[in-house]
């Protein structure tokens, strides 16, 4: 809510990712999206931090919700493919 508080949808996508890859920040991205659309659905205006969300409409929330989770994807995946390729380097460096 107050649509400053998305920092840990990328935070989450990216250790997800680091920690399980691709998958993983996909994962992450979804459940993220997910739980913030049930709590918006399921606290409605009753919540004090979420009357700005709900005073900018639905329309305002999809949004911000599919920007935040793009923004999320795009970190989470370039994030795992770093990791991805730092370990190829690493298990290659091993084996010779």
């Amino acid at each position: 809510p107050n649509y400053a508080r998305s920092a840990w949808l990328v935070m989450g996508a990216v250790l997800t990712a680091i920690i399980y890859g691709h998958r993983g920040a996909v994962v992450s991205v979804v459940c993220n999206a997910a739980f913030l659309s049930l709590l918006y659905w399921a606290l409605r205006p009753d919540g004090a931090t979420w009357i700005q969300a709900y005073a900018d409409g639905d329309l305002h929330w999809a949004m911000f919700l599919s920007n935040v989770a793009a923004i999320s994807l795009g970190s989470g995946l370039a994030a795992g493919s770093t990791a991805v390729s730092a370990t190829v380097r690493m298990r290659s460096r091993r084996a010779s």
